[in-house]
C-alpha cells in the first residue's frame, strides 16, 4: 500500500507541476509581444490565491504532497502575475486583483494563526479550498453553455481538458487513499466536469482546430487547480 501511495504521490506531483507550467507559455507570449492585450490577470492571481490556501491546508494537515505541489504552484502563480503586472497596460486595475487576493490569503493565515483548535481551522481551510473551486467552476460551464447554444467544440481546448481529466482523476485517488474528503471532493467534480466536456467532443464533433489563441485558452491546476482549470 505504502509503494503504491508514493506512485500515486509521485504521479499528482508530476502531473499537477506540468499543468502549471503551461502558464509560462502564455507568459512568454506577454514577453514577446511586449504586452498582455486584452488578457486578465484574475487566473493568475486566482491560480496564486489557490494554491496559497492549499499550501495552507497542506501545511495544517502535514500532508507533504500537497505542500509541495503548491509550494511550487504559488511560486509559478506569483512568478507569472509579476510578468503580467510588468507588460500590462492597465496596471491600476491589475493591482486591484492583486490587493484583493493578498487580502484573502492573509485572513485565513490570521485565522489559522489565532485560531487555537487546529482541527477547526484545518475544516475552515479546507472548505475555503472547496469554496474557491465551486466559484472558479464558472468558467468552464459558461463554456459548456456556450458549446451546447452553438454545437460547436471550436472554443474548447481538448488537450488542456484531457490534461485536467488525468490531474483531477489522479488527485481524487489519492483522497481517497489518505481519506482526505476536501480533496476528494474537489477532484471529483473536477474530473466529472472535464467528462462532460469531452463527452461535447462526441456530441459535437469538430473539425477544426480551436478558435481561441493560446493565451485565451486554459490552465488548469488541481489541488493546486484545481481549481480543476481556468480560462485566459
Amino acid at each position: 500500500m505504502s509503494t503504491l501511495l508514493n506512485i500515486v504521490s509521485w504521479t499528482a506531483i508530476v502531473t499537477s507541476v506540468l499543468q502549471v507550467l503551461t502558464g509560462s507559455l502564455v507568459c512568454c507570449k506577454y514577453i514577446k509581444k511586449q504586452s498582455t492585450g486584452e488578457s486578465s490577470i484574475f487566473p493568475f492571481v486566482s491560480g496564486f490565491a489557490a494554491c496559497s490556501l492549499w499550501l495552507l491546508y497542506g501545511i495544517l494537515t502535514q500532508v507533504q504532497t500537497v505542500i509541495i505541489v503548491n509550494g511550487i504552484g504559488s511560486t509559478l502563480f506569483l512568478s507569472y502575475s509579476i510578468t503580467f503586472l510588468i507588460y500590462t497596460p492597465d496596471r491600476k486595475k491589475c493591482l486591484k486583483y492583486v490587493l484583493l487576493t493578498v487580502l484573502v490569503i492573509f485572513s485565513a493565515v490570521l485565522y489559522v494563526r489565532f485560531d487555537h483548535d487546529t482541527t477547526r481551522s484545518t475544516h475552515f481551510i479546507g472548505l475555503l479550498c472547496c469554496l474557491v473551486f465551486v466559484v472558479f467552476c464558472a468558467a468552464p460551464l459558461s463554456m459548456l453553455f456556450h458549446v451546447i447554444e452553438n454545437k460547436s467544440t471550436e472554443i474548447l481546448p481538448l488537450p488542456l481538458i484531457l490534461g485536467s481529466a488525468t490531474v483531477s482523476l489522479v488527485w481524487f485517488v489519492y483522497g481517497l487513499m489518505i481519506k482526505d474528503t476536501f480533496i476528494q471532493i474537489p477532484n471529483c467534480l473536477g474530473f466529472l466536469l472535464s467528462l462532460t466536456q469531452l463527452s461535447l467532443f462526441l456530441i459535437y464533433p469538430n473539425r477544426h482546430e480551436p478558435l481561441l489563441p493560446a493565451s485565451d485558452q486554459q490552465i488548469v491546476f488541481v489541488v493546486s487547480d484545481n481549481v480543476p482549470y481556468k480560462q485566459f
